[in-house]
């Protein structure tokens, strides 16, 4: 089936882009961008955050690779605390900030910013 005929059947495609370290993310936006070009669905794209896995700055890099043309960022793990753990250093991560900003990602800055405020709020 090509795929101008699935994305009539779907309401969004979740794509899983795996890599046990991201040490290179070229790859990652070439083809986030070539679904984002042949889709006109959300796109959703899941990175790979599982212990053992990528660095954070290596992670950070995949996320900023990727949410220029996706809707949304999944990260994968097999712990919700290690999720939580990724949450917590991405809010509190200056330079990741600093990063977003350079690289325009208003949506996960935005995503960041809810976080910090509900950390607030427990």
């Amino acid at each position: 089936m090509k795929i101008w005929t699935l994305k009539k059947c779907v309401d969004f495609f979740l794509v899983p882009l795996y890599d046990l370290a991201y040490s290179t993310t070229y790859w990652l936006e070439t083809l986030v961008y070539d679904f984002y070009n042949q889709l006109e669905k959300p796109l959703y794209i899941e990175l790979y955050a599982a212990n053992p896995g990528p660095k954070l700055k290596n992670l950070l890099s995949a996320i900023v690779s990727v949410s220029n043309y996706a809707d949304g960022v999944i990260l994968a793990t097999h712990d919700s605390c290690l999720t939580k753990e990724i949450q917590d250093r991405l809010a509190k991560n200056n330079e990741f900030i600093h990063f977003l900003e350079r690289n325009e990602c208003e949506s996960m800055i935005n995503i960041i910013r809810k976080w910090k405020e509900n950390s607030r709020n427990l």
